[in-house]
């Protein structure tokens, strides 16, 4: 398995995008690699899913989707 890193720069075309769609300004980063990326988050943490741009998945539908359960 490879473990890909990512700098600011490398997302900063999508930063502005992040920080309007993030619900929380202290995930603004990670809502501009999901959309880098074009992939979901994994998190936990509800307030995220208000919204409607970047697919949040907890960890129950995340194994359901990956058909681990």
């Amino acid at each position: 398995m490879q473990l890909k890193t990512f700098s600011l720069s490398e997302i900063k075309e999508f930063i502005e995008e992040g920080s309007i769609v993030s619900p929380d300004p202290d995930d603004s980063e990670h809502f501009a690699l999901a959309l880098k990326l074009n992939c979901p988050i994994w998190s936990e943490d509800k307030l995220l899913k208000q919204q409607d741009k970047i697919e949040i998945l907890n960890t129950k539908e995340l194994l359901e989707k990956l058909q681990l359960i």
